[in-house]
């Protein structure tokens, strides 16, 4: 008889650790996947894609006031028709936007405005060199270092 309850209690342990280990494993699963893979946000205006996505690369630049270094990869959102004007005039986007980043100072990225900001005007400087407008930018990675 204590033969027999000692055997359910240890079958009782067992089938409780199992579900634990189950349960852990299943947590540590999800924390991970959330983790590795985290939702994507969404559109900062809220919206879907409506132009036509272009690459502008990689952006390594100071900020104005100090000794800091700003790495991004930025995407503009523009209507198909002008991509050749952006192509035409890579070189000067590419001045005008590291131009543009390096006005700013550490102090601006402290706002809570500052990215919605940095768009604006990265978008009227490249609309400087299209006839087109801006539809939004994108910025792929923000580093600053």
């Amino acid at each position: 008889m204590e033969k027999e309850n000692t055997l359910i209690s240890v079958s009782f342990l067992v089938i409780v650790g199992l579900i634990l280990i189950i349960l852990a494993a299943s947590i540590a699963y999800i924390v991970a996947r959330w983790q590795i893979a985290p939702p994507e946000p969404a559109d900062s205006d809220g919206g879907e894609v409506t132009g036509q996505l272009v690459d502008l690369g990689e952006f390594i630049t100071d900020l104005a006031d100090s000794n800091r270094v700003v790495r991004t990869e930025m995407y503009i959102e523009i209507e198909e028709e002008y991509i050749e004007e952006i192509d035409r005039h890579n070189v000067q986007i590419r001045d005008k936007i590291n131009t543009i980043i390096r006005s700013h100072k550490t102090e601006d990225l402290k706002s809570d405005e500052w990215e919605q900001k940095l768009k604006e005007d990265i978008s009227e400087g490249v609309e400087h060199f299209i006839t087109g407008e801006v539809v939004n930018i994108y910025f792929k990675s923000f580093i600053v270092q």
